[in-house]
């Protein structure tokens, strides 16, 4: 019996663990809710959305991405290059982020291999954040004013 009862918490303990996800949503509901938002906006074949949906971080961050407001073209291109075999699982869902930090700017970044070593190449967002941190203050110049408050005017 208790052997039996050692399998069963063990069996209870790995699926837990395995199920867990890069960010899940916050219900049942509001995956389902964006799995058909998904679908019908992107208007996706049954395999293609086969592959988004057994992907929880792919299928938030697409949504994400939808929330904030992510230009429709640009998402439609990176699921694109996804389904084709152009990103990975963790290049998509990087530049899905990049995406939704840049907004609609103008600086586009693409994030494929056509550019060998001379491309900007970062690993996470908090890089991407720094260099992009980094950028803004070069262009900004800092000006210093004086004021003299013994002088009348």
């Amino acid at each position: 019996m208790k052997r039996y009862s050692t399998i069963f918490l063990s069996s209870i303990f790995f699926i837990i663990i395995g199920c867990t996800s890069y960010k899940p949503f916050s219900n049942v509901k509001e995956k389902k809710k964006a799995s058909k938002n998904i679908r019908n906006t992107f208007k996706l074949t049954n395999d293609e959305f086969k592959l988004i949906k057994s992907e929880d971080s792919i299928l938030y961050e697409i949504s994400e991405s939808m929330t904030k407001k992510v230009k429709f073209q640009t998402t439609n291109r990176r699921i694109d290059s996804f389904i084709n075999g152009n990103y990975s699982k963790r290049e998509l869902i990087f530049i899905l982020n990049v995406d939704q930090l840049k907004g609609n700017g103008e600086f586009d970044f693409d994030y494929t291999n056509q550019f060998d070593g001379r491309r900007l190449n970062f690993k996470t967002i908090e890089e991407y954040k720094k260099f992009m941190n980094k950028l803004d203050s070069s262009f900004t110049k800092k000006v210093k004013v004086k004021v003299d408050s013994l002088k009348n005017k």
